[in-house]
């Protein structure tokens, strides 16, 4: 799982970078975000200084 806490962000996992204003949304007011895919691909970019992303991964 994967929840945006401070600021929101913004990411991918297509192998391209995300920017500030590039790549899929996260609002700490959203959901925890269940990933299936390949964790090592998602990239992250803070959307606002002083952004904080929790993650919970297991094997």
């Amino acid at each position: 799982m994967i929840k945006a806490e401070a600021q929101a962000v913004r990411y991918r996992d297509d192998g391209t970078a995300p920017t500030a204003t590039v790549g899929f949304p996260m609002a700490t007011a959203d959901e925890p975000f269940v990933y299936q895919g390949t964790i090592s691909k998602l990239q992250f970019i803070e959307q606002t200084a002083s952004a904080k992303l929790n993650v919970l991964f297991y094997r």
